[in-house]
């Protein structure tokens, strides 16, 4: 594999064969730094040197706008480029363009030893979250769908249910999952609120019950509640049926009760008087006879002489011939005919007058009774059972404990949802069944981890629960900077095992002691993976030129310029 760069930060000039791994010596700002971050970008894709831990992830530690002050002094851009025998990469500066072809070689942020502006490896600044995250994919530890299966049922997830969330795992990611069952959870908790109208909290929901609720409604059937609820109903219609007219309507039965009440005989006798009188004046009319010549006569069948009919005869009438009137019979006629009319049509107003009195008088006679009825039946009736106001209060009651007993067991249920939905939440989390599962895989690593310290002959090297780096029986915090760094390159050996990296990048190895630098050899020479390390020396003499011939190539920086190294 070669590295070739040009004009990037302090290296003007390098050209570098890794065999299997090269080891850039050389003083102070000569570009030792310069030519392990082109590698680094070029090895992992990125424009930028530097990054920096955030809340999304890793994030670049300078703005893009900033990739001028790349180019070295002088010149007007920058290119770095990695080749092998499968394809290589390009990155130029400052267009920032990445440019691939082939299988080129690869490594991971981590495995490439890419670190902050303050030269701090990354892997040293992530909190516990992040390198759970990180190393998770490193060493492939995720939990297993029998592992999942068995934590749901555990947490009381029904298997339509788990099967359906392992489903959206793989297809989604554990993190979109977890994002989505947390929301599910604060919907759910909602859901509880408004059934309660309190704010939820777990312990406050497991005991939770609607104010002054009697033990014997908690205790009870719905539908025993149900049957108190029509039983109440059916009370409240019969009140209503005794108290359904308003007290306008109760006024006008008691009015109508209680008036006077016509003399039906007296309406009745002035009925036949009016008939009788009316009869007598038409009796009368018709003894006159008409005026009119020949008015009613009919032929004979017989003679065909022109009949009349009289009130004479054997039934009270008879038949004889009818003779023209004179002129004297019919003006008397007609005199007696203009004196009856008005006398008739008095008679007839009268009589009309009387029968629609005598027709008003029942009508008021029925209405009295009817309702003196109706008000008989609304007293019987309220004698015999609760008031109006009695039967709703009871009705309210019987009401109000099937809605208790609703909101009571509804909001025992969402609970239980709840309840579940944190369960499987927290089995979600990064610090759930993937941390389990990480910490269970934390066993191969640190055996890993192990074999290279003993390769490289320093204490051995280990994460914690906590994923805390251990040099032997010091944690981190007490590290020197040489046990640092060891612990460093072992981790970046031993990640770049697991994620597949195929280069490793060890700047500033001078912090190293002889014997340390000696391990560090050893190490990569048992290791597939190429590497190039950054080394201060006091002269190109100094360098390991024996103790690495045949292994490695060794390159010295000065001004910038980075060539092959002379033995002396």
């Amino acid at each position: 594999m070669k590295l070739e760069v040009r004009n990037f930060k302090g290296c003007s000039t390098a050209d570098i064969t890794m065999a299997p791994f090269a080891l850039i010596g050389g003083p102070n700002a000569a570009g030792k730094s310069s030519t392990c971050q082109a590698l680094q970008c070029l090895l992992t894709g990125q424009t930028i040197p530097n990054v920096r831990p955030g809340t999304n992830g890793l994030s670049h530690a300078v703005a893009k706008s900033e990739a001028e002050k790349f180019v070295n002094d002088g010149a007007s851009s920058g290119t770095a480029q990695v080749v092998d025998k499968d394809g290589g990469t390009t990155v130029n500066w400052p267009d920032m363009k990445v440019e691939s072809n082939g299988k080129r070689p690869k490594s991971s942020i981590l495995c490439s030893g890419m670190t902050d502006l303050n030269g701090t490896w990354v892997w040293w600044q992530l909190d516990r979250k992040q390198k759970a995250s990180m190393l998770g994919k490193i060493i492939k530890a995720e939990p297993t769908q029998d592992m999942f299966f068995e934590a749901m049922k555990e947490a009381g997830a029904k298997q339509a249910t788990y099967e359906k969330l392992w489903d959206a795992v793989e297809e989604q990611g554990w993190e979109a999952v977890w994002t989505t069952m947390k929301e599910h959870g604060t919907k759910t908790k909602g859901k509880w609120e408004q059934v309660t109208g309190v704010k939820y909290g777990i312990a406050k929901a497991g005991k939770w019950a609607p104010t002054n609720m009697l033990d014997s409604v908690i205790n009870s059937e719905r539908d025993v509640l149900e049957r108190e609820v029509e039983a109440a109903q059916k009370v409240f219609e019969g009140a209503v049926g005794g108290e359904a007219m308003d007290q306008s309507r109760r006024e006008q039965l008691a009015r109508t009760a209680t008036a006077e009440q016509p003399d039906i005989k007296a309406l009745e006798g002035a009925v036949a008087r009016g008939n009788k009188t009316l009869a007598e004046l038409l009796q009368e009319k018709s003894r006159a006879g008409s005026p009119v010549d020949m008015d009613g006569a009919v032929p004979c069948p017989e003679c065909e002489a022109m009949l009349v009919k009289t009130e004479d005869g054997p039934m009270g009438w008879g038949l004889k011939v009818a003779t023209p009137l004179t002129e004297e019979e019919r003006a008397a006629r007609t005199a007696v005919h203009e004196k009856l009319a008005p006398k008739i049509v008095a008679a007839q107003e009268t009589l009309d007058a009387a029968s629609q009195a005598l027709q008003d008088g029942i009508k008021a006679v029925e209405a009295t009774a009817n309702a003196q009825k109706e008000l008989d039946g609304v007293m019987e009736g309220e004698s015999k059972g609760p008031s109006k106001a009695a039967a709703q209060e009871n009705l309210d009651d019987a009401n109000k404990q099937l809605a208790e007993y609703d909101a009571y067991h509804e909001a025992r249920k969402i609970h239980g949802q709840a309840e579940r939905n944190l369960k499987i939440v927290k089995l979600l989390a990064p610090e759930g069944l993937r941390a389990t599962a990480l910490k269970d895989a934390l066993g191969t690593m640190n055996g890993r981890l192990a074999e290279w310290s003993k390769v490289a002959g320093w204490s051995p090297v280990r994460l914690d629960e906590d994923f805390e780096a251990w040099f032997g029986d010091r944690p981190y915090f007490l590290f020197s900077g040489s046990e640092k760094f060891r612990a460093q390159v072992t981790l970046q050996v031993a990640m770049a095992e697991l994620d597949g990296s195929e280069v490793v990048v060890f700047d500033w190895a001078d912090v190293l002691d002889n014997p340390g630098r000696i391990g560090l050899f050893n190490m990569l020479q048992k290791t597939n993976l190429k590497a190039l390390i950054g080394m201060t020396f006091l002269g190109e003499d100094k360098m390991p030129h024996k103790h690495l011939k045949d292994v490695a190539a060794l390159y010295w920086a000065a001004g910038g310029t980075v060539r092959e190294a002379q033995a002396s």
